[in-house]
């Protein structure tokens, strides 16, 4: 029966395991947004969850060997021996949010739109979505301080999209 796997790779190798497994003929979720980075000056797809990814294989007809023994790939998400089924509405609701924050951005707030801090110690400030944070969910904003454009790391719930 085909279900959903987590898998766990090895640190940045979570492309090179998808490219194997997809090679093998296995079905591949890696979710990926983008990602503003300043010294590349462009967006990157980066990996949402550092480090894992799903697949989805029947592993009676497949085989546990063909799946552990791939390259780059510490282990399948398990307890007590035995791995974790991820249930297809889960798998599912991931991609939704993942096509969501891709087209609208993170809450709905795009690259260079500005936002209002509304919650913590920088309440009430204006500032310039950079982008979202791979992996947690936190976001990098533009904060005018002293004349200058300042990068801060803040919760993405802490901020609302200005109308």
């Amino acid at each position: 029966m085909l279900c959903w796997y987590a898998l766990y790779t090895k640190p940045f190798k979570e492309f090179q395991v998808a490219e194997i497994l997809e090679g093998k003929g296995v079905e591949v979720f890696l979710p990926t947004i983008r990602v503003w980075k300043a010294r590349l000056r462009r967006e990157k797809q980066e990996p949402f969850f550092p480090c894992y990814l799903f697949a989805r294989f029947d592993i009676e007809a497949l085989g546990p060997s063909l799946i552990q023994w791939t390259p780059g790939l510490k282990r399948v998400v398990g307890f007590d021996g035995q791995w974790t089924v991820v249930p297809d509405a889960v798998i599912e609701y991931i991609k939704t949010r993942i096509q969501e924050v891709n087209e609208k951005g993170f809450g709905g707030v795009m690259p260079g739109e500005r936002v209002k801090i509304v919650k913590g110690p920088l309440k009430g400030l204006e500032a310039v979505f950079e982008a979202p944070l791979p992996a947690a969910q936190r976001v990098r904003v533009l904060l005018e301080f002293l004349g200058s454009l300042r990068r801060c790391e803040i919760p993405a719930d802490w901020i609302e999209r200005i109308k």
